[in-house]
């Protein structure tokens, strides 16, 4: 079945007789409600299921852990259509700081505890684990349940509530505070269209069970006590099925785009050079040899000015490897661009002594004295904001220059210069004692900048003994001998676009299953190819794809369209066949022979793959595939029948006859998927 969206008008033309179209299509069908084990614990639910299916996913760290106990209570209930609840008590023995490491990730009580969505389901492998059973938590609107939260026993500030998936990692989704008054509470945490784990190891579908986790480090212990039931995974009636967006121009260049909004507005998008050290200007800089750090830029974020802002940062720290050193670290320089509407300002400013803190870059309260007031003075704290320069223009290059470790000066894309005195007494601090990173990034500071793009065409430090330059322009991806974008909140959304990739499409999400392609025309019998030049990179709720020159068919129309391709066939691909849809057979080129005692010795390789009716690869197809033979004296090299992953699976046969030879794939899963042939010639030389 093909879907997508159609849209109000069938053809809309955009640019260069670059058209979007979308063929008609169906919403998503219903995913309904599952309503959590036990059936005691649901409106209308069986008095006599009260078998559990909770269990803990780990426990402690360094042998300090939690304790938590769930038990079944006959009779109390949010309501009367309910049998009963469950009694969960969580208690957390918290232990000395330096028996456990402190941070995100250690703590000398880690307690995660949970309900599984479906019987024999989860990450603990005691449980009998069934990774078939997973459910897709996007799938879904909301957690929901009614908690009666004990507050005479209760000392935490609230209780957790989180997501797990297969693999043991979890997102926590909200948490129930604990109430000034023992009642019935009713909560309704939402999951959003573009929730994922973000785990490369676990794809969805992959969530397995709701719960809680703790994470407590210090003495005195903490409890959670309380009774849940009605406890729901709220399904959504119906997806709309996505939305594509005309085709825009892609600007060629380093594109950082603020894709996420995993801390509202401030996510920071960057690239940080590979080599930290032999990067700062002091003990360095002189009027015959000045250190200069200057970046160019062809694109800039519309309709947020002194908003969104393109910065570069300075940090005198080698082990600064984070995603906001400039805010994290105690010292650091941060060099930003803003639009003016009609052109652009350029900011310098940096902090000393300030972790975790942003106001002496921007003269906030107490950092309000002047910039090198303070030298031996007493409880006095001044600005680190040091200079500015306003530019007509915001696109060219933008350089800060220093000619001693003091004396600096910013230039602006139109030729207007502004100078500065950096205080002698903060020097040293910027000295290379232990490395330098140098990063260079966006942050879009506007909801407005969210899902557009800063555009670097050129970075370059000069005269430094890490001297270094890139022309991104040249570039067809990332540098990353020079650069790594790991650092970014979204590094997807980090990337060199080449010249040979004029566009990008942009769709809105859930679309799971569904693929860009493009035809030359709307009429009868068009032929829809995949875009796949380039992967789709996600956004904040949308996913986007360059479009690349290969990728059109050359015409004087271009239509694009999403569908969500059904498999009804499967393809055998041979060495010397590559897949070819829309033809008559799928494939092209001819098999390479096997000779049974030279080269390969009879064995062959065989792909096998999941596709439509035009031999289309259609991806999420995990069916059983058996390969057979005409070769009396074949065998498989390895499991066979096995499961195809993601559509597709690489299978080996080892042949005993010589003469042309057959090679099927039959689905044992789904028999209604055509099964295929081919032929192969076997030599006996």
């Amino acid at each position: 079945m093909k879907m997508c969206r159609t849209i109000t008008s069938k053809v809309l033309v955009v640019t260069a007789s670059l058209a979007l179209a979308c063929c008609p299509g169906a919403a998503n069908a219903q995913t309904a409600t599952i309503h959590m084990p036990p059936g005691a614990i649901q409106i209308d639910g069986s008095s006599t299921d009260t078998n559990l299916d909770w269990g803990i996913m780990w426990n402690g760290y360094l042998g300090a852990g939690g304790s938590a106990t769930e038990v079944y209570t006959n009779g109390f209930s949010s309501s009367n259509s309910i049998p009963g609840s469950i009694h969960v008590t969580i208690l957390l023995s918290g232990d000395a700081a330096s028996n456990a490491p402190t941070g995100p990730d250690g703590g000398a009580a880690n307690l995660a505890v949970g309900d599984f969505i479906t019987p024999g389901i989860g990450y603990n492998p005691n449980l009998n684990a069934n990774q078939t059973n997973e459910v897709d938590f996007s799938q879904y609107s909301a957690l929901s349940f009614d908690i009666w939260v004990n507050i005479n026993t209760s000392s935490n500030s609230a209780i957790p509530i989180n997501l797990y998936d297969w693999y043991g990692d979890s997102v926590q989704i909200g948490s129930v505070p604990i109430p000034a008054t023992n009642g019935w509470q009713h909560f309704s945490f939402p999951i959003g269209l573009e929730f994922s784990f973000n785990d490369t190891n676990a794809p969805p579908p992959n969530g397995t069970a709701w719960g809680f986790y703790n994470w407590y480090e210090t003495n005195p212990p903490a409890c959670e006590d309380f009774y849940i039931d009605n406890v729901q995974l709220v399904g959504e009636p119906a997806f709309p099925p996505p939305t594509l967006t005309p085709p825009v121009n892609a600007i060629q260049g380093l594109n950082v785009f603020a894709s996420t909004e995993e801390d509202s507005i401030w996510d920071e998008q960057m690239v940080m050079l590979v080599t930290n050290n032999g990067l700062s200007w002091v003990g360095r800089a002189s009027a015959a040899h000045p250190v200069s750090y200057s970046f160019a830029m062809d694109g800039f974020p519309a309709n947020c000015p002194w908003a969104a802002e393109a910065y570069l940062f300075l940090i005198p720290n080698a082990s600064a490897e984070e995603n906001a050193p400039d805010w994290i670290e105690a010292n650091g320089v941060t060099v930003s661009v803003n639009s003016t509407g009609g052109g652009g300002v350029m900011n310098f400013a940096y902090k000393v002594n300030d972790p975790e803190d942003d106001s002496m870059y921007w003269s906030l309260s107490p950092y309000t004295n002047a910039p090198g007031s303070c030298n031996g003075a007493t409880n006095c704290i001044e600005t680190g904001n040091l200079a500015t320069v306003t530019s007509a223009k915001l696109f060219g290059t933008w350089t800060v220059t220093f000619t001693s470790d003091t004396d600096g000066m910013l230039t602006a894309p139109d030729g207007t210069t502004t100078n500065f005195v950096f205080p002698s007494y903060n020097v040293s601090y910027f000295a290379e004692t232990n490395g330098f990173n140098v990063y260079l990034g966006y942050e879009a500071n506007d909801t407005n900048a969210i899902n557009q793009a800063v555009v670097y065409s050129s970075f370059a430090v000069s005269n430094v003994p890490s001297a270094c330059s890139d022309n991104f322009l040249a570039d067809t991806s990332l540098n990353t001998s020079l650069w790594t974008s790991s650092y970014s909140i979204g590094p997807e959304g980090v990337l060199i676009v080449s010249s040979n990739a004029p566009y990008w499409v942009a769709w809105t999400i859930p679309a799971r299953g569904f693929s860009l392609v493009d035809s030359a025309s709307l009429g009868t019998g068009a032929l829809w190819n995949d875009v796949t030049t380039y992967v789709p990179i996600p956004m904040y709720y949308l996913s986007q794809q360059l479009i690349s020159t290969n990728d059109l068919t050359g015409t004087n129309a271009e239509f694009f369209a999403l569908i969500k391709r059904t498999p009804t066939q499967l393809l055998v691909l041979l060495p010397g066949e590559t897949n070819a849809p829309n033809t008559a057979t799928g494939k092209k080129g001819t098999p390479t022979s096997i000779d049974l005692y030279s080269g390969t010795d009879g064995q062959v390789p065989i792909t096998v793959l999941a596709v439509d009716s035009h031999w289309n690869p259609v991806g999420g197809v995990t069916d059983s595939i058996t390969i057979t033979s005409s070769d009396p004296n074949g065998y498989a090299n390895g499991s066979n029948p096995a499961p195809l992953s993601n559509g597709s699976e690489q299978f080996s046969w080892s042949f005993g006859s010589a003469g042309t030879q057959t090679l099927t794939a039959t689905d044992t899963t789904n028999p209604s998927l055509k099964p295929n042939t081919d032929t192969v010639l076997v030599l006996d030389q």
